[in-house]
């Protein structure tokens, strides 16, 4: 009798419409009990990338847009949760509108996305973290989150804009066959732990020479490379990496070794093209090689090309995917001062004393596009640079225009590598209207004008649409006693601010810059 009497669990009512009683960012693991996620201590702060809890009723099969977009990680919980990943690539300054939809109705709420923006300070070994906060255009916040590491060289975020995975490099090691390893070590930092970055896990590897660069794919594949070695790693699966194909690379062709030309090698960038290729630039002696890596584990080399033919000094800087075309690739052309080592040192010695010869401005001062057909590639276009430019790096915008960082030739030819120069700097400077340029070329049009100038050092880039290029610096200001000048290393953020964080030696003019690179959290 007693049991008879006992009542039935009370069951949802499911044809109700839909609502939303809580908003909770949960960071980069989701969880998939209500109990689980209310002990989860939230910011309230959300970043691209990041899983959020809806609380509500009538959740159950509902259907969420975020400013028309589907995200494409959804986990329903029943009737009165649900969890979403946010997207990439949302507005960093759009109130973002949340819709959720049932066959009983539908709920709407709206938030704001926050955004890091990345500076390694590579002589201080630290990164420094700028919040940007969606609900304050064009503004950044003053606080700013450091965390340090051993020579930090390199960093990428993550496909899903929740890690930061930054390469440094810790020390050499004698191998076993006598040649010298670079033990590297990969921070994966998370962007979206509770108020702020933290260390979620590092992974060694040993690279076989000098390393020059790294770059990580929208498949999470990543390539690190030294002078004359290259190694594919598996980045998906948070701080453990494994590693795919460790590659030493090919000669440069016989065409390239001119008289008295230098035989080793010295690869200095690599980048993804579309879902099939890989490229390395080889800034000594002015070629490309181009790899198929359908399958990353089994690289396959497809072509060793000279490019510039006919150059007798280093004069390829860099290399820029194509974001418009999937088999298409940009190259920087000009005068390579990014890898200033002794040797490079004596080719533009002569240059700038007029004894040897003179760089042809409108054949290598420029932005050339290449075509990837089948097992090789072809040059399709060239766009003249203005002259007397040197030119560090080049990003493209959304629509295919380029931004190309660079500073005039003129400052530094007394930039000599006997350092007393920059005792006198300030006699030299009032005659220099402004060093430091970001160009902005109309890739169409041929149509090249300034974005950005000052008077410092403009060096690593990234680009967002809704701040445009972002770039490390090195300015230069004025003070009371002498040399009557002062060096502070920081970046810049569009055309809307300059941050500066720390004095730096006058030394920092000269080549080889080390100004870190810059990466934003789209």
């Amino acid at each position: 009798m007693l049991l008879g009497c006992q009542s039935a669990p009370k069951q949802p009512n499911l044809a109700v419409p839909p609502q939303i009683t809580e908003f909770k960012d949960i960071g980069y693991f989701p969880e998939h009990s209500s109990r689980s996620i209310k002990s989860i201590k939230s910011d309230g702060k959300i970043y691209p990338g990041e899983w959020v809890a809806l609380s509500g009723k009538g959740l159950t099969n509902a259907k969420l847009i975020i400013d028309e977009v589907t995200p494409a990680e959804v986990i329903s919980s029943g009737h009165e949760q649900l969890l979403f990943r946010v997207p990439v690539g949302l507005n960093k300054y759009t109130h973002h509108q949340l819709v959720l939809t049932t066959a009983y109705g539908s709920a709407t709420t709206e938030f704001y996305t926050h955004h890091y923006i990345i500076g390694t300070d590579t002589d201080y070994n630290r990164h420094n973290f700028m919040r940007l906060n969606g609900a304050s255009k064009q503004e950044a916040e003053s606080r700013v989150t450091e965390i340090d590491q051993t020579n930090p060289l390199f960093t990428m975020i993550s496909p899903d804009s929740a890690l930061l995975h930054s390469v440094g490099f810790e020390e050499k090691q004698e191998a076993p066959s006598g040649s010298i390893d670079y033990l590297m070590r990969i921070n994966t930092i998370n962007l979206l732990a509770n108020d702020q970055p933290e260390v979620l896990d590092f992974h060694d590897i040993t690279l076989p020479s000098t390393p020059t660069d790294a770059k990580l794919s929208h498949k999470n594949v990543m390539a690190l490379l030294g002078k004359s070695h290259l190694i594919l790693a598996d980045a998906s699966a948070k701080g453990d990496f494994a590693e795919l194909a460790r590659i030493e690379l090919p000669q440069p062709p016989a065409d390239t070794l001119g008289e008295g030309r230098v035989k080793e090698n010295s690869y200095t960038d690599v980048e993804f093209v579309g879902e099939r290729y890989l490229i390395i630039l080889e800034s000594r002696h002015n070629h490309v090689v181009l790899f198929d890596i359908s399958q990353p584990s089994a690289p396959r080399m497809l072509s060793n090309s000279s490019v510039l033919s006919g150059a007798q000094w280093p004069s390829v800087v860099d290399l820029l995917p194509d974001n418009q075309q999937p088999d298409k690739f940009w190259l920087l052309a000009g005068r390579n001062l990014r890898n200033y080592g002794k040797k490079t040192v004596e080719l533009f010695k002569d240059m700038i004393s007029g004894d040897g010869d003179q760089i042809d401005d409108a054949k290598y001062s420029a932005l050339i596009s290449f075509h990837i057909s089948g097992d090789t590639f072809h040059q399709q276009a060239s766009i003249t640079l203005p002259d007397n430019q040197i030119p560090f790096y080049s990003k493209q915008d959304e629509q295919g225009n380029i931004y190309v960082s660079a500073m005039d030739w003129q400052f530094n030819e007394f930039a000599d590598e006997d350092a007393a120069w920059y005792m006198n700097i300030h006699k030299q400077l009032f005659s220099a209207v402004s060093m430091g340029k970001i160009y902005y070329v109309d890739t169409q049009s041929g149509a090249t004008e300034i974005s950005s100038h000052g008077l410092g050092v403009y060096y690593h880039m990234d680009y967002a649409p809704e701040l445009g290029p972002v770039f490390s610096i090195v300015k230069i200001g004025g003070q009371m006693l002498p040399p009557f000048v002062a060096l502070k290393w920081g970046f810049a953020i569009g055309e809307f601010g300059t941050y500066s964080y720390r004095n730096v030696s006058r030394k920092l003019l000269i080549p080889p810059y080390s100004l870190g690179r810059m990466v934003i959290q789209n």
